[in-house]
């Protein structure tokens, strides 16, 4: 192979090729960056000899089109540096006579960026799979859970219409226990699934937020019924009423997963207080609602993770819970383009508020 001694380029890698990719001359910056590659081909070798067979091809057109009818070019390429492994190189193309049949090829080194971009992309493809797989189980195992819970349940509450025909009252008031057990627990697990699939969907960004003209008070003091029949300790929760009552614009399906897991928490963290509280207030620009309790409390330091997934306080002790459902309130309130904040004082109070503009 013929030397380039020119001082210009000397430092780097550059060849010299025809129309027909085969190597006219070279620096000895390229000679010895492939110096190790054995290529038994008398001279003139062509180039595709140094570079990985996937490169060749479009290196190839480029040279047979006269660089696409332009006066440079560039592309990434691999350059075989010795018998099995590969450099990347931006290979620069310029053309050297007019009638383009002799091209220079200078070679730059960004091996470690590109294989660095390589293994990020691998690892995002990977990390997507993987996503796209675990969504995919999360939703097959839930739907399937419904079926075999929807016949434990419907059973259990064929068998409460029949218990009391059970003539001995001590055998029917433990069975009537049992069966009212399973029939909660069925509830309890229906609710957890409706959890995991909202929070899948949250994740995959396919909620519908289906906003229409509703009653928010109406809707709020349904969901405060709901709750409150459900109490052993007889609590409700006091209702207050700030400005004047106006429709607003939201999904009811959604919004009422919101309240129903506020409540449900305000009481559930607030036992043998007080009242959980529920402020709605409407002004010019939105409305709010505030909702309190007087129980345990939330640590300072963990008022900020409250909303990840899956995170329950330090203090809940025995209190059953899964660490969904705040995460999930928090995404529907931001679908709904509101805001949650969060005050709380030790064996005090806990305060949510949220705060929606109108649309």
């Amino acid at each position: 192979m013929k030397i380039i001694a020119s001082t210009d380029i000397a430092e780097l890698p550059v060849v010299i090729l025809n129309n027909k990719g085969f190597i006219e001359a070279g620096t000895e910056a390229f000679i010895s960056l492939v110096k190790k590659v054995v290529v038994n081909q008398p001279e003139p070798i062509h180039i595709q000899y140094y570079i990985h067979s996937e490169d060749s091809p479009l290196l190839n057109t480029i040279l047979e089109n006269g660089l696409l009818n332009d006066k440079n070019n560039c592309l990434d390429i691999r350059i075989k540096v010795t018998k099995s492994s590969y450099q990347w190189h931006e290979a620069r193309i310029n053309v050297l006579s007019e009638n383009s049949d002799k091209f220079s090829v200078t070679l730059y080194s960004i091996d470690k960026r590109k294989k660095d971009f390589i293994q990020m992309s691998e690892s995002l493809a990977k990390e997507k799979h993987f996503s796209e797989m675990k969504s995919k189980f999360v939703s097959t195992t839930s739907h399937e859970f419904r079926t075999p819970l929807s016949i434990i349940k419907s059973s259990a509450e064929v068998m409460l219409m029949f218990i009391d025909s059970i003539n001995d009252e001590k055998i029917s008031t433990q069975f009537k226990r049992y069966l009212i057990n399973i029939n909660n627990e069925s509830d309890r697990l229906t609710h957890l699934i409706n959890d995991v699939l909202l929070m899948q969907k949250a994740d995959t960004g396919i909620i519908a937020c289906n906003k229409v003209s509703t009653d928010i008070v109406a809707l709020i003091k349904n969901t405060i019924e709901r709750q409150s029949l459900i109490q052993k300790d007889g609590r409700v929760i006091d209702l207050e009423i700030n400005g004047t009552e106006k429709p607003v614009l939201i999904d009811p399906i959604l919004f009422e997963y919101i309240m129903d897991n506020l409540f449900s928490n305000a009481f559930k963290y607030s036992q043998n207080v007080p009242n959980p509280q529920c402020k709605v207030a409407f002004t010019q620009v939105g409305f709010y609602i505030c909702i309190k309790d007087f129980g345990i409390g939330i640590p300072q330091e963990e008022i900020s993770h409250l909303f990840s997934l899956f995170f329950r306080g330090n203090n809940v002790g025995s209190i059953k819970g899964t660490g969904l459902g705040l995460n999930i309130v928090n995404k529907l309130v931001e679908l709904h383009k509101g805001a949650i904040r969060v005050s709380s004082k030790m064996n005090e109070e806990t305060e949510f508020i949220l705060s929606f503009p109108n649309e």
